[in-house]
């Protein structure tokens, strides 16, 4: 995790210009790291080698091993690189950007994620490439001033409430359209008539208090517990129903499965595990959701020689969003000069933050 122009690298985080590590933080322009240490060419190819990560207690017990040595390491409470004035974290050469993360080159944004050679965005979710004064925008990019919408992507301008445009611009309400203008609800308009009803339209959302707002959740093809929203903002079934939100429930179908087994009863090394496991179910070991393993799955990890999960994919990928941190912000302390900072590491996280300082100071 967070590991810049880095290759061969395995059970890492934070490195910077690094190549054939294994188990390493906080290094920088380093090669051929075992758990930090320092090796020659021969002796790390000679370590890898021995390793047997098709051994699935053996993965588990250098796992255990790389996190001991991990949280011992300082942790940057924040990744700002070349950053002013700036809130959230993952933001490198940023100006005046507050509440956001993973964003590059922004400058003058809030509430946004995902966003590179921007500036004058607010709510703005993920995909943003040289985008400027957009407000509420999920899953668009490139060249866009738009309001309101989803999946726009290539040159659009001036849209509004519109879903799937490329190429648009001064559109309202429209939906799958592609090298358009002057349209509303799809319906061709000339320039004149455009200019007309649209405000007409704005009017009354704004009596009816709809002007402003984002598409209401009661579009949504998803429900709530299978979005992105489940993770940050974690709600019950109930309260999700009290706020008019769908709810699914989850049903594996395991109908093609010869058999049902715990994952923990497979065989310990990849390599003894039969090829009919790919019509077992395979019950997670922490949350007991069934799963299946695909044919190009099997063959990669035989392929790689590394161990077949005991987990639910949604199981492991819990794991890796955890590792990120999450999109808010949370007070703490630096564990080298005391002062108050703030971390998107929960605070029950174990690891040993630094403020920016002390971390510079640390790693130069």
């Amino acid at each position: 995790a967070h590991c810049k122009n880095t290759r061969d690298a395995f059970f890492c985080s934070y490195l910077i210009g690094c190549s054939n590590c294994f188990g390493c933080t906080n290094l920088r322009n380093q090669q051929y790291c075992y758990l930090n240490e320092q090796l020659s060419k021969e002796e790390y190819e000679k370590r890898i080698h021995s390793l047997n990560l098709s051994s699935h207690a053996s993965y588990l017990s250098l796992q255990k091993e790389v996190q001991q040595k991990l949280s011992a390491e300082p942790v940057r409470a924040l990744n700002h690189v070349s950053c002013e004035d700036c809130t959230g974290d993952t933001l490198r050469n940023c100006k005046h950007v507050y509440d956001s993360y993973n964003c590059f080159n922004a400058e003058d944004i809030r509430y946004c994620t995902t966003c590179s050679d921007c500036h004058d965005l607010m709510d703005y979710d993920i995909g943003g490439y040289n985008c400027q004064l957009c407000y509420e925008m999920i899953g668009s990019g490139v060249d866009l001033h738009t309001l309101f919408g989803i999946n726009h992507w290539g040159e659009n301008a001036d849209t509004l409430y519109s879903d799937l445009l490329i190429g648009c611009k001064h559109c309202f309400g429209c939906a799958g359209m592609r090298q358009k203008q002057y349209c509303v609800l799809n319906k061709q308009y000339t320039k004149d008539e455009y200019d007309r009803l649209v405000p007409q339209i704005i009017d009354h959302m704004k009596a009816t208090e709809e002007w402003g707002e984002f598409f209401p959740a009661s579009l949504s093809p998803f429900a709530y517990n299978e979005s992105v929203a489940m993770e940050e903002f974690t709600l019950t079934q109930d309260e999700v129903a009290n706020n008019g939100w769908m709810w699914r429930e989850v049903n594996d179908d395991v109908s093609r499965a010869t058999k049902i087994i715990n994952a923990n009863q497979l065989p310990d090394t990849t390599s003894d595990v039969p090829d009919d496991v790919l019509n077992w179910a395979l019950e997670c070991s922490v949350s007991s959701r069934p799963f299946f393993l695909t044919k190009p799955e099997l063959a990669f990890y035989r392929d790689r020689s590394l161990s077949i999960p005991r987990l639910h994919p949604d199981e492991r990928y819990k794991i890796r969003r955890h590792q990120l941190g999450s999109y808010s912000l949370h007070d703490a302390i630096c564990a080298k000069c005391s002062k108050n900072i703030q971390t998107t590491l929960a605070s029950h996280d174990s690891k040993k933050l630094y403020c920016e300082d002390c971390y510079t100071s640390e790693m130069y």
